[in-house]
């Protein structure tokens, strides 16, 4: 994902995106994204270099660290997500009628497929 103005990888926009739910502990942020901990620690780190999130301690208890999305955070964000849809507008755009049909159909059989799955997690 780094080409024209975006400047973040694919993990960072994941990590961001995740964060834009509303602050998160690095633990819960290694599980949703599904990384180890101290490569969350690292993109946390990098991304605090650069602005686009901050770390502060939790109201409630001062050994919890919690990481927020910033402003500049989600302005980036929001530009990354625009330039996708942008994209994806525009190679639609170049599919054929067959095709487009074809998309339709798995984009039916993979709504099927999700909510097959999150009945089987839902269960005890």
């Amino acid at each position: 994902m780094r080409s024209g103005s975006r400047d973040l990888t694919r993990t960072e926009t994941g990590l961001l995106g995740s964060l834009s739910d509303g602050p998160r502990r690095i633990t819960e942020l290694a599980e949703s994204e599904a990384l180890a901990q101290p490569s969350v620690s690292k993109l946390v780190d990098s991304l605090e270099a650069r602005g686009l999130v901050t770390r502060e301690r939790a109201a409630g208890d001062g050994r919890v660290v919690l990481v927020s999305i910033s402003t500049d955070g989600r302005d980036r964000l929001a530009s990354v997500r625009a330039e996708i849809r942008s994209l994806l507008r525009r190679t639609l755009l170049e599919l054929d009628d067959d095709d487009l049909t074809a998309l339709v159909a798995a984009g039916e059989v993979l709504e099927r497929l999700i909510e097959l799955l999150q009945g089987q997690t839902a269960r005890p």
